[in-house]
């Protein structure tokens, strides 16, 4: 569920906030986004309700529940070509 605030600046314009929750499995989520217009909050929040509300994929769901399957994708998301070259040797 979202909801957009305006709120006042400290030199007296009005920004817009636009906040996102989202409770699942007994969890809750929440973003908090500031702009300057409201149309562009209103858009960022029914576009991130949207993306939330689309069924999650579990890391290894679909190669069965491997932690070296798990490492290696954490491996080539996060450490750069070179430094794993560097590592090896």
């Amino acid at each position: 569920m979202g909801a957009t605030t305006p709120r006042a600046r400290k030199d007296g314009s009005v920004s817009y906030m636009a906040r996102v929750r989202v409770m699942r499995d007994g969890v809750i989520y929440h973003e908090t986004e500031t702009f300057n217009r409201r149309p562009p909050a209103v858009a960022w929040m029914k576009k991130r309700e949207r993306e939330l509300a689309k069924p999650r994929r579990r890391v290894g769901a679909a190669r069965g529940c491997c932690r070296h399957w798990q490492s290696r994708l954490f491996v080539e998301l996060y450490d750069p070509p070179y430094v794993r070259a560097l590592a090896l040797g």
